[in-house]
């Protein structure tokens, strides 16, 4: 196959900036009124405590490189246990970018909502050089950037930044089609370093768009199309070479992987899977679409999954798979030919999204499905639990095949039909993808913070435990997220902390935390070498812990009160 539909040498960067203040538009428009309340606010309440964490994360990178970049995997949550950083995506890259922002404000909030409102015009600008490169139209590949990046799915994960943040997943493809059409050091290394960043900003979606591109050989190789062109292996070199890095940003991965143990349980992946109707439907805050969310009644428990891709992006798909009339140029039969590759690919991601059996329209059929074996067999997958994370690089195997479906529907047109055309696909996809987001969840931030964290700045280092304090199994560790966002204010050390694993020994060593002021609760302060306690009014043992040195001091603590959060300065004990 020819590596280009329409090969041109020099890159558009005239278009390329345009279409990203576009996109940006857009993105401003999508989380409306965020813009609005950038250190004031976030979006979705349900998912508040991922926003928090992710705000920490941000925060905490961009403090550690400003600080001790020797120190940025042992991030300061869960003390004494070390290099925890690799218990969550760290967003490195994103966190570097986004530092002018932190110089500026000093609001991790802000820092955090404004690499939300970038990462879809990130995505979508990544999308385009992958879409350009197979129907050679700027215009369509445009058109593929916006499914990419405003598509159902991505309102799901609109707090998740990890999530949103998809560029890797477009740049690594279109380096693989270079790299193994065109060959070159470049090219090859350019796929390793896709690569790389994918895996600082989600290891979901580097996963995924490994096994994606294992799908895509495949289909490739049962069409009889070469996978990789005999000229291509030139400076394959390179790719070993660009390995490296990526090995190294991986280690702190599989080191959490040994010492917690991060396999998902087959049950969590079950019913993190898609069922059969989330292709039908979208979220509420849909304009168009949002009644969908209610015609299947779903429960109020279940996974809310929108996998749907937008009936336009499937009309230019299928338009992009009609077979040509007879006659046609060779370069129409090639760009349909790559399109099928890439629509059979986005159809066998399908199949995967829905997980290890099929569940229909509310019904789990215990039928197994082909990602029960990549459970079971293929290393490190067990480790992912959300499987509905696939759709976003199967959404990005459909936008290319769309763009190819634009580009030939825009081909041969005069320039008043073409941009018509344009202008009324371009509609239809607003239209489509256009949202009305619930209003803001309210978050303090500068010096709206409570005043406990705000004194807890201005105190000499320390550790420090919140109370309550999560216990697992149990409810969802809501209040971890929460101390994680303020210990942005402190940098303190926390006993607590959040994310997708805990410390192997987490329960015994906060079990006895969780009945403080006891005996028990005492002894592990200590041995922990806590400095500071704080007793929120949601702690079970509020009452005892209000009374607890209230009217004498106490031998071991001194009592403090800022409205109704309750500190404890630990004194220094002679036996630690």
């Amino acid at each position: 196959m020819p590596a280009q539909a329409a090969p041109s040498r020099a890159f558009p960067w005239r278009g390329f900036l345009i279409a990203g203040f576009a996109y940006l538009v857009m993105a401003i428009a999508y989380t409306w009124p965020l813009a609005l309340h950038l250190n004031s606010g976030i979006l979705n309440e349900t998912d508040a405590p991922d926003a928090y964490e992710q705000t920490w994360v941000l925060a905490w990178v961009q403090h550690a490189l400003a600080t001790n970049p020797t120190q940025l995997l042992n991030a300061p949550i869960f003390s004494p246990t070390q290099g925890v950083l690799g218990y969550q995506d760290h967003m490195t890259p994103l966190a570097v970018l986004l530092y002018p922002v932190q110089w500026l404000t000093g609001n991790p909030l802000v820092v955090y909502n404004v690499g939300l409102i970038l990462a879809f015009p990130l995505t979508a600008l990544a999308m385009m050089p992958l879409a350009r490169y197979l129907c050679g139209d700027g215009r369509a590949a445009f058109l593929a950037g916006i499914i990419a990046a405003f598509s159902p799915y991505r309102e799901r994960h609109i707090v998740h930044l990890n999530q949103s943040s998809a560029e890797g997943i477009p740049l690594i493809i279109w380096t693989f089609e270079r790299a193994r059409h065109d060959g070159g050091a470049g090219w090859w290394l350019g796929l390793a370093g896709s690569l790389l960043l994918c895996s600082t900003l989600s290891n979901y979606y580097l996963g995924y768009t490994v096994l994606a591109l294992g799908v895509y050989s495949l289909v490739c190789l049962l069409r009889r199309q070469p996978l990789i062109a005999r000229k291509a292996w030139r400076g394959s070199w390179a790719f070993l070479l660009g390995l490296v890095p990526l090995g190294m940003a991986l280690i702190p991965y599989v080191r959490v992987k040994a010492a917690v143990g991060a396999e998902r349980r087959l049950q969590d992946v079950v019913y993190f899977s898609a069922d059969l109707r989330d292709f039908l439907h979208t979220g509420s805050e849909s304009l168009v679409y949002g009644w969908t969310d209610g015609l299947w009644r779903i429960a109020p428990l279940a996974v809310e999954v929108y996998v749907f891709p937008g009936w336009l992006a499937l009309a230019l798909v299928g338009l992009a798979l009609r077979r040509p009339a007879s006659g046609a140029e060779t370069m129409v039969a090639v760009m349909r030919a790559r399109a099928g590759h890439y629509a059979q690919t986005a159809l066998a991601l399908g199949v995967l999204t829905l997980g290890p059996y099929l569940r229909l329209f509310g019904s789990l059929t215990h039928l197994a499905l082909p990602y029960l074996a990549i459970y079971f067999w293929l290393p490190g997958f067990s480790g992912f639990r959300d499987v509905s994370r696939v759709d976003q690089v199967l959404t990005v195997f459909l936008a290319g095949a769309a763009a190819i479906g634009a580009a030939r529907l825009l081909a041969r047109r005069s320039p008043r039909t073409a941009s018509r055309i344009l202008a009324a696909l371009l509609a239809v996809l607003l239209l489509e993808y256009a949202v009305i987001q619930e209003p803001l969840l309210p978050v303090a931030s500068g010096n709206a913070i409570p005043a406990v964290y705000r004194w807890l700045a201005a105190q000499p280092a320390g550790v420090v435990l919140e109370l309550p304090i999560c216990g697992l199994p149990g409810q969802p560790c809501l209040e971890e997220s929460t101390y994680m966002y303020y210990q942005t204010y402190h940098w303190h050390p926390l006993v607590n902390g959040g994310g997708g694993f805990f410390p192997a020994d987490w329960n015994q060593r906060i079990g006895p935390l969780q009945t403080f002021p006891s005996l028990a609760a005492t002894a592990m302060i200590h041995r922990l070498r806590v400095a500071y306690i704080i007793a929120h009014p949601d702690y079970p043992w509020y009452q005892a812990t209000e009374s607890y040195c209230a009217s004498t001091p106490c031998r071991g603590y001194t009592r403090l009160r800022f409205g109704r959060d309750i500190v404890f300065v630990v004194e220094p004990h002679s036996g630690s």
